[in-house]
């Protein structure tokens, strides 16, 4: 559905990641895609809650909800144990599109950047 309206109104095209993150966008919260049934066990009232997209990409709830998750384990389970420094690779507009297309390009931009981290 997405890649139609994109294609209708543009000559480019878009990462299956991004794709694949609108589909579930998309998908999210709808209970004909699927829900869960939870009940309260002192009044015993009833409510069917919709599955969410659990992406990072689209949707700002599942957004959030995958950030605290990811801090949390980070918290509890690897910063603690290990030393670490903070480095930051930030890349001009043009550059980051090109690499969100080209996974060898990606990977070749990572390993410059681990590289370069590794000399200091």
């Amino acid at each position: 559905m997405l890649q139609e309206q994109i294609a209708e109104h543009t000559a480019a095209s878009l990462p299956n990641f991004v794709l694949k993150a609108f589909d579930a966008y998309l998908g999210g919260g709808q209970l004909a895609v699927g829900f869960c049934r939870v009940k309260c066990k002192t009044c015993r009232q009833e409510q069917v809650v919709a599955w969410s997209c659990k992406k990072r990409g689209v949707c700002a709830s599942c957004a959030a909800k995958r950030m605290v998750e990811e801090f949390e384990h980070l918290l509890k389970s690897v910063l603690p144990a290990v030393p670490y420094r903070q480095w930051l690779l930030s890349m001009p507009l043009d550059v980051r599109y090109l690499l969100g297309y080209n996974a060898d390009m990606r990977k070749a931009a990572l390993a410059g950047f681990v590289g370069a981290t590794k000399r200091h």
